[in-house]
């Protein structure tokens, strides 16, 4: 794989640079955004000027990135079935974007009928909710190759799929929805600002995203090409020429949710200042992150080890661990059943009696997770807390070792 940079590497929002790489990276092994281990020696950067903690995109990140989206299997440990979250409130299961949709219905207001774009459509989750919470809109898809043209063709009100170049899309629309998706352009503010430009009169964006302040995992995705904040999200979408109108990050846990609107001045806003310390918020994500490796490691050492969760956290873990993970662990009726890195994926009950399940979700997460299955409670092993409490910061653990590809 060549790491070759180009002459210059900027600040992929604002232009600021050359952004420096964060060398203690490098040592992590990484995921691919569809949940396979994948090599270390990435790189990622901070930019000084407006906070945006960035991939450095150069002509190695652009190798790896070709080489994951031609390999891409949309929720492989479901056989294609969309993950389902779960609500802390009663733990009753739906699928994601069903889940964000619903969350989202006062703040987008929709009328009876309107035109939809979904970019980044996958193989038609959101679409699928979408025509059945409004079956009178018609739907379109955009990805990023024809892997899945015939399913999305295929679903009710879906007139049109388009692929290749987003600003060659034609028509207008009342609502554009990215989950997932921004984050994977290198130019996020070029290609809002292209969609702006396919808007209908007061149309909407719907925009949902990794928080990596958040969810520490975000940061080893490998084909990510930003890790937003809620500050950095707004400010992309300012410069694009597109207001906030909502932003939470309590409707799916770990993620920014965001709809915007054109700003009605139609000016594009300029780069706000970072909102916080991005460094150390970044440091002690890495921290965190070695922290529980070396937590795994323990508890593989004194007897079978099952990771709960077979997403990106679970892939991560798997691909640092190796054969020290004897099982996975999932809620998730789709994924019972199947194998994911090899390995079995055990429902909740079936966890065996002399086995330690790591449960590497944070926070909150984790211990609703916990409290769902209390009677499990001696199998389950919570992470270290995360963020870390005030006044008690992460004191830096042993390096992930170098591994091989």
């Amino acid at each position: 794989m060549t790491t070759e940079t180009r002459d210059v590497v900027g600040c992929l929002v604002c232009g600021a640079g050359p952004v420096a790489a964060l060398p203690r990276y490098a040592r992590f092994r990484r995921v691919t955004s569809d949940c396979r281990p994948w090599y270390k020696d990435g790189k990622i950067a901070i930019c000084g000027a407006c906070g945006l903690v960035q991939a450095v995109i150069d002509r190695g990140f652009e190798d790896e990135a070709r080489r994951i989206y031609d390999a891409y299997e949309v929720y492989h440990q479901s056989g294609g079935q969309e993950q389902r979250t779960f609500s802390s409130a009663d733990g009753i299961s739906s699928p994601r974007s069903e889940r964000l949709l619903r969350g989202v219905q006062q703040a987008l207001g929709l009328p009876e009928r309107g035109r939809l774009l979904d970019v980044g459509c996958g193989n038609g989750n959101l679409l699928r909710s979408f025509g059945r919470l409004h079956p009178g809109w018609t739907l379109a898809g955009f990805e990023y190759d024809q892997r899945h043209r015939a399913t999305i063709e295929g679903l009710p009100g879906v007139t049109r799929f388009h692929s290749g170049d987003l600003a060659a899309i034609d028509g207008s629309f009342d609502l554009v929805t990215l989950l997932h998706a921004l984050e994977h352009f290198p130019d996020p503010v070029g290609q809002l600002r292209s969609i702006r430009s396919r808007l209908a009169p007061g149309g909407r964006i719907l925009v949902q995203v990794p928080d990596h302040a958040h969810n520490p995992f975000d940061l080893v995705i490998a084909d990510h090409c930003v890790h937003f904040s809620p500050a950095t999200l707004a400010t992309v979408m300012g410069r694009a020429g597109v207001g906030v109108t909502f932003q939470s990050r309590d409707l799916i846990p770990r993620e920014i949710t965001l709809v915007g609107q054109v700003r009605p001045d139609g000016q594009e806003g300029t780069v706000a200042p970072p909102d916080g310390p991005a460094a150390g918020t970044v440091t002690a994500a890495l921290d965190w992150l070695a922290e529980i490796l070396g937590q795994a490691r323990a508890l593989a050492a004194r007897g079978p080890l099952g990771i709960f969760g077979t997403s990106i956290a679970g892939a991560w873990l798997g691909g640092e661990l190796e054969a020290s993970v004897a099982f996975f662990v999932d809620e998730d009726p789709d994924r019972v059943g199947r194998r994911f890195l090899g390995r079995e994926i055990l429902a909740p009950a079936a966890i065996p009696a002399d086995a330690r399940v790591l449960v590497p979700f944070p926070g909150p997460t984790a211990g609703a997770i916990a409290a769902r299955h209390g009677a499990l409670a001696p199998r389950l092993v919570l992470p270290p807390a995360w963020p870390p409490a005030a006044g008690h910061p992460h004191i830096p653990q042993e390096e992930p070792p170098p591994c091989e590809r």
